[in-house]
C-alpha cells in the first residue's frame, strides 16, 4: 500500500473520520514496517507538531490494526 506516503493531512484526517480500521494486507510483518516507516518519511513525522503526530500515528494504527 503506498497511499499513505503522499496523503496530505487534511485527506488523512478526512479518512479517519469517514472509516474505521481498515484490512491491511501484507505478506508479514516486515512489510508492515516498511509501509508504517514510508508514511512517517512521507509526512516529515519529525517536524510535526504533537497534534499532527498523533493524526498521522491514528492513521497508521486504523490501517494496521
Amino acid at each position: 500500500m503506498k497511499a499513505g506516503e503522499k496523503q496530505s493531512l487534511e485527506q488523512i484526517h478526512a479518512f479517519l473520520e469517514a472509516t474505521g480500521e481498515v484490512d491491511f494486507k501484507a505478506d508479514g510483518q516486515e512489510e508492515v514496517y516498511a509501509w508504517i516507516g514510508r508514511v512517517l518519511k512521507g509526512q516529515e513525522y519529525g517536524h510535526l507538531s504533537k497534534g499532527k503526530k498523533g493524526l498521522v500515528r491514528q492513521y497508521t494504527i486504523n490501517m494496521t490494526g
